[in-house]
């Protein structure tokens, strides 16, 4: 009898040690959106970022910039460089915002008619995925300059009054993931309002 009982513990302890092998070694497999639609924030696979208060980027003379580091998915390593830049010379003031990728981050980008890379203003509710036009590469978001003789001029696609989506994707493991960061570009500032980006789930 004692024989029988001590096999049996003996057994019990096999088959428990077996079933924790197994749950250790089991390997969850993490699926990722395709795709992010421009503002959308509350979803399955989505993570959102709310900058408030709001990173402001300011440029100040002579040739004092600013810039920020965004890490869409919260995973510790920053993704894009947002800066802001400019200088003063006699008679002429030039300012720059621009988002700067890191490693092998893309962004959606605009190219105009002078060849300037400018990130594309993507509208709310509009598709970002694979079929992007995408870019490892700076790209400006607005510029502004001014001279005596010829007057102001500014160039890209994120002036104005109101925040406007700029498209993002992010390489983690092999994988692809979408995102948008919304910004306001005035003629010295630049405003970083909030971001969200896709996320593996289970």
């Amino acid at each position: 009898m004692y024989c029988m009982k001590r096999l049996l513990v003996i057994i019990s302890a096999f088959l428990i040690a077996m079933i924790i092998s197994c749950n250790e070694d089991e390997v969850v497999e993490l699926k990722y959106p395709n795709q992010i639609l421009a503002g959308q924030a509350d979803s399955i696979g989505i993570f959102y970022t709310d900058k408030e208060p709001n990173d402001t980027l300011t440029i100040s003379y002579p040739d004092k910039g600013d810039s920020v580091f965004i890490d869409m998915n919260k995973d510790g390593t920053d993704d894009f460089q947002l800066m802001s830049d400019g200088f003063q010379s006699a008679g002429t003031q030039v300012s720059n915002h621009k988002i700067i990728p890191l490693g092998e981050n893309e962004i959606v980008v605009y190219q105009d008619a002078l060849k300037r890379k400018l990130a594309y203003n993507i509208l709310p509710g509009e598709t970002i995925d694979a079929n992007s036009s995408w870019i490892n590469e700076p790209c400006y978001l607005y510029g502004y300059s001014y001279n005596m003789y010829s007057g102001p001029v500014n160039w890209g696609l994120f002036g104005g009054s109101e925040g406007k989506f700029i498209g993002v994707k992010i390489i983690v493991n092999g994988n692809e993931l979408y995102g948008w960061i919304r910004v306001k570009a005035l003629d010295w500032k630049l405003i970083l309002f909030d971001y969200a980006g896709t996320v593996g789930y289970k």
